[in-house]
Order: structure tokens, then C-alpha cells, then sequence
């Protein structure tokens, strides 16, 4: 307990507690923030900081304040809260429809982020500008979370500077490319020299990084990059499985395959099962992306599992608490999963 403010001097008797305690219940449901200023005797202002876990308040005046909260049991009245600062206590993740996954793991991180406090969180599937500003209009949201491809599209940042809602925009392209290039690296130091990529949509930023991470990777050690290694999917199981088959029709075929995603992974080990193909003897699969579907396949997935959840986390905490020392993009490398689909590569005199 902070001096001057302890159980035995706090001033509940002038405030009208310290009788029948059904008559203190309920004045402590009347208790406004003007008598927890008053008990803590500090300004109504610094009360209110406290409240929003702004960083400009002392670490003393800080606990005054929460002493004096916790003494009247006073609860904020979050329509009262939005009245004041003119929006509701509302943060929006902002997803890519044809994402679920990367939409799934951001809610984990922001549920975690917003846990205990006074703010929901809602999950809006994003159509375009026009979707965006009616839904801020309507909504009127504390802040906004924009997830890729929508981190990289400026006329969505100006609708929200223009709609006053504070947004972050979950932008991974340097992640995106440094998961795809250290999934290749990996791949040859199991011994592969064939590797394929089974890129995503090129509109979609992540799939452009994902794509250049696998050249940067080949380039760096003179590895073929030809035309012939590279098919193009739409990040679903179906265009996975296509694509696996152009790439298994090569001669020679690549002795690994790396996915720009989990479900296209799934779909080239479809695919090379399809054409008898055993799984990592014959060929080594891996994709960006760790969600349920990874275990559940047979062999299991290996996977470049990139940090999502962790991710969202942090950007909605700096959202409602903004904080000059909040991780930085590098913090967030993806982590390689290994699992069954990967192996070394052996043959032609080749082992490590």
C-alpha cells in the first residue's frame, strides 16, 4: 500500500460509506470518478489516465489512484468513457476473406491483448474501401488492426486518418521474405540443390515476398531459378494440388517443394502421393504457415510458422496503450517447425 493512502485512513466516511453494508453496495454503484479524484486527492484528469493506462502518469500517483479505485470498487462506465472521446471501446481486425488462417491466429493475439480490459474486439472481413468506411462509420471504433494484403493498401490508411480511427497496419513483408528465404537455406542444408516454389496469387504483397525470399535464397548460392521451378496458386488445397503436378512433370523433378502456404503444401503432397511418390523419401515438402491442418496430415507438415499471434498481440496493446518500445518487425521471425514431409537429400553422391 502507498504512504498516505492506506486501509486505515482512506476517507470512506466522507464520501458516505462505513454503514449498513447494502447502503455502501450501492453507493458504490453511484461512485463516479470525481470521488475516487477526491479520495486519492488527485485530479479528475489523472484519474482518467490511469483508466486508459496512458504512460504519463508517476508511478506514485499512479498507485494512488488505483488504491482509491480499488478501495470504492469503482467500475468506468464505458458509454460514459466513449461519450468523452467520441468513439466506443471497439478495436477491429480488418482480414483478407481468402485468409482465415493468418485472420485466426490475430484474433488469438488480440484477445490476449485485450484480456481484463474494457475493449471487444471484432472480426470484420474486409471487401474494400468502400466496406471500410461504412463499417467506421457505422462503428465508430477505438483503433483498427489491417491485416495483409490490406497492411500495404495506402487508400485504406487515409480512410481511416480520415475517419479519425487510430490503425496499425500489421504489415510481414520483411517477414514474409525472410521465412521463405530461411525455408530454402534449410532445405539445402539437408542437401537439396532442385528446389520448386509454388508461389500465391502476385496481387497479394505476401505472396510477392514469399516469392522473392525463395530467389534471394537460391541466388545466394547460385542455384537454378529457372522458369520450370515456379507454379503459380491461389493459396487454396486445389491449386496446390495443380500446381504440384506441373512441378512433379519436370525432368528432372525438384527433389523438394516449398509452398507459399499450408494448404498449397497440403495440395502438393496430395498431388505427389497421387503420382506414388513417398513422402520425404522422394520429395521434401514445406510451407509458410503453422495452422491445425499441419499435424493432421500424413506425414505431418513441416512448416515456416510465422509469428501471427504474437504479432497481433503487440499491436493491439500499442493501440490502447502506445508505446515507443514495442517490438520491433525482426522480433517477429518466423520459426521453422520441422516435421515428417522433410528430409536429407542423399542421392547422385549428395549427403549431409
Amino acid at each position: 500500500m502507498i504512504e498516505g493512502l492506506t486501509p486505515s485512513n482512506l476517507n470512506l466516511s466522507a464520501l458516505g460509506f462505513g454503514g449498513d453494508a447494502r447502503e455502501d453496495s450501492a453507493i458504490m454503484a453511484r461512485t463516479t470518478i470525481n470521488d475516487v479524484a477526491r479520495l486519492a486527492q488527485v485530479g479528475t484528469k489523472t484519474v482518467s489516465r490511469v483508466i486508459n493506462r496512458e504512460a504519463r502518469v508517476s508511478a506514485t500517483m499512479r498507485a494512488k489512484v488505483e488504491a482509491a479505485i480499488a478501495a470504492l470498487a469503482y467500475v468506468p462506465n464505458p458509454q460514459a468513457r466513449a461519450l468523452a472521446r467520441g468513439r466506443g471501446a471497439l478495436i477491429v481486425l480488418f482480414y483478407d476473406p481468402a485468409d482465415d488462417q493468418s485472420a485466426r491466429d490475430a484474433q488469438a493475439g488480440a484477445a490476449l491483448a485485450l484480456a481484463g480490459s474494457e475493449f471487444a474486439l471484432a472480426v470484420h472481413p474486409l471487401l474494400g474501401v468502400d466496406d471500410l468506411r461504412l463499417y467506421l462509420e457505422r462503428h465508430r471504433p477505438f483503433g483498427a488492426v489491417l491485416l495483409p494484403p490490406f497492411s500495404s493498401d495506402d487508400a485504406l490508411i487515409i480512410q481511416c486518418r480520415a475517419a479519425q480511427c487510430p490503425a496499425i497496419e500489421l504489415c510481414a513483408d520483411d517477414i514474409d521474405r525472410c521465412a521463405a528465404r530461411d525455408a530454402v537455406e534449410w532445405l539445402i542444408a539437408k542437401g537439396h540443390r532442385s528446389i520448386g516454389f509454388i508461389a500465391g496469387p502476385d496481387e497479394h504483397p505476401s505472396a510477392r515476398m514469399r516469392e522473392l525470399g525463395y530467389m534471394d535464397a537460391l541466388a545466394d548460392h547460385d542455384l537454378d531459378r529457372g522458369a520450370d521451378l515456379v507454379a503459380i496458386g491461389d493459396f487454396s488445397f486445389e491449386s496446390g494440388c495443380v500446381a504440384g503436378d506441373l512441378l512433379l512433370e519436370v525432368s528432372p523433378r525438384p527433389t523438394s517443394i516449398l509452398a507459399a502456404n499450408e494448404a498449397m503444401a497440403a495440395g502438393v503432397m496430395r498431388a505427389a502421393q497421387g503420382k506414388g511418390l513417398t513422402i520425404p523419401d522422394d520429395l521434401s515438402i514445406i510451407g509458410i504457415g503453422d495452422g491445425a491442418l499441419a499435424n493432421s496430415l500424413t506425414p505431418p507438415l513441416t512448416t515456416m510458422r510465422l509469428l501471427i499471434t504474437e504479432m497481433a498481440q503487440s499491436a493491439v496493446l500499442n493501440l490502447i496503450e502506445p508505446d515507443a518500445d514495442a517490438p520491433m518487425p525482426e522480433q517477429f521471425r518466423a520459426r521453422l517447425i520441422e516435421r515428417g514431409s522433410t528430409g536429407h537429400y542423399t542421392r547422385m553422391g549428395i549427403s549431409t
